[in-house]
């Protein structure tokens, strides 16, 4: 039975230790955060220590279409997706009418957009 997660904010934090575990129980990987650097040292951990494999996504899903990007490069890895792990997300301080409208949006778009739109492409079920 196929077994690839898909986890995003996965470069540090909660988003790691879930594709630690997932890759600890032989399944395959996509991961995908901003920071490409932390992905990749992840990536080779992984491989090395669990014999997975596991696909990288520099991508930010706090830019307007950023979710729908996701999902077009998924969908060009052709790489079925099983389990996905939205881990991604980020919150503001202070009062939202003292700060920036620029990071108010992306943290809709990341926070909400991105949490709505990629359960309906990949289900519980898979593609």
């Amino acid at each position: 039975m196929p077994n690839t997660a898909l986890i995003t904010g996965a470069s540090g934090g909660i988003g790691a230790e879930f594709a630690r575990y997932h890759s600890s129980k032989k399944g395959d990987l996509i991961i995908v955060a901003r920071r490409l650097d932390e992905l990749n040292m992840l990536k080779r951990e992984l491989e090395l220590a669990h014999g997975v494999t596991v696909h990288v996504i520099a991508q930010d899903l706090g830019e307007t279409d950023g979710a729908d990007a996701l999902i077009t490069t998924v969908d060009a890895l052709d790489v079925p997706v099983n389990i996905l792990i939205k881990n991604a997300g980020f919150g503001g301080h202070g009062r939202h009418i003292d700060r920036k409208l620029a990071d108010e949006h992306a943290m809709i778009d990341l926070n909400i957009k991105a949490l709505v739109t990629l359960p309906n492409v990949y289900s519980s079920t898979g593609q």
